[in-house]
């Protein structure tokens, strides 16, 4: 073979490989210039489109699983609901939607319910590298030289951020680290859910939903929490309105940044821990804080007491709504209280001040229930809910004792709604001392 005989061909091939790649690099280059343009003069619609991108990857192994586990538990065990998990969890809104619904077994399956309780208190947490550069940020100092001790491994992971262990100056504290980008993916969350409800409430049949007000409530709610700061000045002031109550305890902040807050550590397990205590097969003791998971019927009952009266206290006394008090931000220590233990409250971030007119509806609402009264309840309800509110057919029912009084005349609407209302509480809630079940009640409506 003669070498120089193939050399022509080498050159050839050379110059159509440099060619190829020319136009490969050109045709790149225009593409990377247009994608350059429109970052430049749009940028949220880029990284909105990549959010909705990214979620719609993580959802869709759930939603292609939904039929098959629908008709078989072992799929939805196995498969779905561990797939639905880890798709909430790629999403500050969506795992708090999952702790949400983790506690309503009265409108989920108690199969899913069991699934998204582990959100509350384990959603997916951030490295503890990311952690502590956070946290060196905030404090100005390295962690060895500001703490005494520090936990890489966090104790609790939820929507916002995660819970570090450490001493400061001989004392536990526990260290809440905001999640990496979780402001931004919030605002291309939302401004998503924005999309999807304009585009419920264009359908004529769901207007009554009113899909675009509930996002922008839970949204705004959302984003206040994202600020660990915020948080701060919630445990200050609920933790002077409930000072004298000695059996009830908050974290006190030590120090705060709109990414880390360090606060005291208070004592106790997740109340969420001691409910599914029955059905799990761990051991007695929690691995961390050592407390054991069986309680006797007095603590039971002095926890749900308990917790009735530290909600009642903030929304009839303090004029405050605790929006986020899943049992994973409820503690119970059996320490102190003659044996029966302590309840802490932690993760006041969606806090928030009751207006007047929520005040009225709700404490309307409650009324109502203790009288067994569904119209005066329906229509705290569509007050509340900006509807109209009015008598329902034939007025009917004493209105609440001032509460729930008619605010103008009812739309057809508003009627049905009422006499529903007045149905259900007929059978399920007949008032206080007659057997209510509101789980019921609020299921059917």
């Amino acid at each position: 073979k003669n070498p120089q005989a193939n050399e022509p061909r080498s050159v050839v091939l050379r110059s159509v490989v440099a060619m190829a790649s020319s136009r490969l690099l050109r045709r790149c280059a225009v593409i990377s210039l247009l994608l350059a343009l429109l970052l430049a003069c749009a940028p949220q619609t880029v990284l909105l489109l990549n959010r909705a991108l990214v979620l719609s990857l993580a959802l869709s192994p759930a939603v292609l699983l939904s039929p098959a586990a629908a008709a078989s538990s072992t799929i939805q065990q196995c498969l779905f609901l561990p797939a639905l998990r880890h798709a909430l969890g790629r999403s500050a809104a969506l795992t708090k939607w999952g702790q949400w619904a983790a506690t309503r077994p009265d409108l989920v399956p108690p199969s899913v319910c069991e699934a998204l309780s582990v959100l509350h208190a384990h959603a997916p947490a951030h490295a503890a590298a990311i952690s502590r550069a956070e946290v060196e940020a905030a404090t100005g100092a390295s962690i060895e030289d500001y703490f005494d001790a520090w936990e890489d491994e966090p104790l609790v992971s939820g929507s916002i951020g995660q819970v570090h262990l450490a001493r400061l100056n001989g004392s536990a504290v526990a260290v809440k680290v905001r999640h990496p980008r979780v402001g931004a993916e919030l605002e291309a969350d939302f401004r998503l859910l924005e999309l999807l409800a304009r585009a419920v409430d264009s359908v004529p049949g769901l207007r009554w939903l009113d899909a675009q007000s509930t996002v922008k409530q839970f949204g705004w709610a959302l984003q206040r929490q994202a600020s660990l700061e915020e948080e701060a000045r919630w445990l200050r002031l609920v933790g002077r309105n409930f000072e004298a109550w000695g059996d009830v305890l908050l974290p006190a902040p030590l120090s705060a940044s709109p990414s880390v807050l360090i606060e005291t550590l208070v004592p106790g397990a997740p109340i969420g821990e001691y409910i599914n205590f029955a059905a799990a097969t761990a051991s007695a003791h929690d691995p961390i804080r050592g407390r054991a998971r069986q309680l006797s019927v007095a603590q039971r009952h002095y926890i749900v007491q308990r917790g009735v009266d530290i909600y009642y206290k903030m929304l009839l006394a303090d004029n405050l709504m605790h929006a986020d008090l899943h049992p994973g931000n409820l503690l119970f220590s059996a320490d102190g209280r003659g044996g029966l233990g302590t309840i802490g409250m932690v993760d006041l971030g969606m806090t928030a001040v009751l207006t007047a007119s929520e005040q009225h509806n709700f404490i309307g609402f409650l009324q109502a229930v203790g009288e067994g009264d569904g119209r005066a309840a329906a229509r705290c309800v569509l007050r509340w809910a900006g509807g109209g509110g009015g008598s329902g057919s034939g007025g009917g029912g004493s209105g609440g004792g001032g509460y729930g009084a008619p605010a103008g005349e009812a739309s057809l609407r508003d009627v049905a709604f009422a006499d529903a209302m007045a149905s259900s509480f007929g059978r399920h809630c007949r008032g206080y001392g007659h057997g209510i079940d509101l789980g019921v009640v609020l299921r059917e409506r």
